[in-house]
């Protein structure tokens, strides 16, 4: 989780300076892209100090960061991080999924188990 929030960061640092300073419009772009990171950096430092609470929330947390949807108009996504990704594309949308949240899903849905069955 800590590899997938640095990696987040260096991208979302590189887009910044990426932009044209005269488009303003565009830093707001970022914002939720912050936040995202900083949610995930967040549950890090919980499960760090074995926040059961924070451990449970972090699997549903990755759950959305699974697929993505983009059309012309329209971009869905949580995706800030480490991307091993598979697109479909139909027409002028795509959909897609990211392996490399699902292989962390996968690891915390396990230590959730092991967490539960030790209590």
């Amino acid at each position: 989780m800590a590899i997938n929030t640095v990696v987040g960061l260096f991208s979302v640092i590189a887009l910044f300076f990426a932009i044209q300073p005269d488009k303003l419009t565009s830093n707001f772009a970022f914002l939720p892209l912050i936040f995202i990171l900083l949610v995930n950096a967040l549950i890090c430092i919980l499960v760090y100090k074995n926040s059961f609470k924070a451990l449970r929330f972090s699997t549903w947390f990755y759950v959305f960061q699974i697929f993505s949807f983009e059309t012309e108009r329209l971009s869905f996504y949580f995706n800030t991080g480490l991307q091993f990704t598979l697109s479909w594309s139909i027409g002028d949308s795509s959909f897609s999924t990211n392996f490399a949240v699902i292989a962390i899903w996968v690891l915390l849905y396990v230590a959730l188990r092991s967490v539960k069955e030790q209590s």
